[in-house]
Order: C-alpha cells, then structure tokens, then sequence
C-alpha cells in the first residue's frame, strides 16, 4: 500500500478547497524548472491565469483529472508537476510518454519534475489541482475530477 498513499481512488462531489492552505499559501509559489523537454519554465513567464496539476509517476488512477483538464485548459496554461522526490521518480519524459499513450493523445503541456513547490503548497492527495489567476491560488482541488463543464466554468470565471 505504501505505493499509493496520499492516492484519493473516489471522484468527490464537489472540490475539496483546503482554507488552511489557502491562508498560508495564498499564492502559487515562484519557481523556475525545466520541464520533459528540458524547456525552462517560470513563474513569472506564466499567462495571467493557469492550472497546476500534481500528480506522481506511479498514480495511474490520476489520469482521468488530467484528461479532463487537456480537453478544456489551453495549451501553455496547464502545468503538470510530478510532486514525488523520491529516488527513481523523476524521469519526468517517461511520464509524459506514459500519460500520453494512456489517454491516446498528444499532451503538449509541460511535465516538470516539482516535489519541493509540493511541499510547500502541503500536496499530499493526488491527483490536486490548483486554479491560479495573477499568482493567487482561486481554488485547490483535491481527488479525482472528470466534470469538463465544471472546469471550463472556472477556467472561464478567471477572466
């Protein structure tokens, strides 16, 4: 079991917005990574509006949250951070390869290898999925979410 821990396996109704990590990371924390094609990333580069997503490299069970998000966030405005530092899960390119063959389609987003901006952001479950405008963290979302009308409303709330 120790290979999904910090897995959520069940959709929750409605998102789960942590108001503690929302007090003490108000905002998306500033960074600068390289992502699986070894193009560097940083926040301050970022459009005004954008979605993190955090996963791991041996979370299988996340790949409908990513799905979703692909089909509604644009290109250049959803991050994929893998949040495991362990040794042997930062083959960020394998991932990207992985995902990309498990839902059958291209992922032209950014896979960036980020356990520390994990930590300080408190990711724990995963998938997580942080909704971020002008820096501030809208909404976290914890566990499993398919519902591409829910995410294109937020996504569209942004503006």
């Amino acid at each position: 079991m120790a290979s999904v821990s910090g897995c959520i396996s069940q959709e929750s109704e409605t998102p789960v917005i942590s108001e503690d990590s929302m007090t003490v990371t108000p905002q998306f924390p500033e960074f600068e990574l390289n992502d699986h094609r070894n193009l560097t990333w940083q926040s301050s580069d970022l459009p005004n509006r954008y979605v993190a997503y955090f996963s791991a490299i041996w979370c299988t069970h996340c790949k409908p949250t990513l799905g979703a998000l692909d089909e509604v966030i644009p290109n250049g405005s959803l991050l994929v951070f893998n949040k495991d530092g362990r040794d042997g899960y930062s083959n960020i390119s394998k991932w990207h390869t992985e995902m990309e063959s498990g839902l059958n389609r291209s992922l032209p987003h950014p896979f960036i290898h980020a356990p520390d901006i994990a930590l300080e952001l408190n990711v724990t479950p995963i998938p997580t999925v942080f909704f971020v405008h002008n820096g501030d963290i809208i909404q976290r979302w914890e566990g499993l979410h398919e519902d591409k009308d829910q995410i294109r409303e937020i996504w569209d709330s942004m503006r």
